[in-house]
């Protein structure tokens, strides 16, 4: 299989909240997808953050460097969690 240089990738939907920049409409940070970590990430150019589970070792959390695609649009505004962020 050839590199497209698009995945690993996970959906918004599936990180369950999302906060957005007010004023571009921008997805800033997620919900770790993981049940070991407990707080939204900042985006990296459109990838999870690197950050440390927080349990049962402080370890790097291997949702680091995944593409979020942003699916918010297929769903109710009350279908995921969205905080808004300037």
């Amino acid at each position: 299989m050839s590199e497209c240089g698009c995945g690993p990738w996970v959906k918004l939907s599936m990180c369950g909240i999302g906060q957005f920049n007010t004023k571009t409409g921008e997805l800033v940070s997620v919900a770790c997808p993981s049940a070991l970590c407990a707080y939204l990430i900042p985006l990296v150019d459109g990838r999870i953050g690197a950050h440390d589970g927080i349990m049962p070792m402080r370890e790097p959390c291997p949702w680091a460097g995944v593409r979020v695609v942003d699916d918010r649009e297929d769903f109710a505004p009350t279908g995921i969690g969205v905080v808004r962020h300037e």
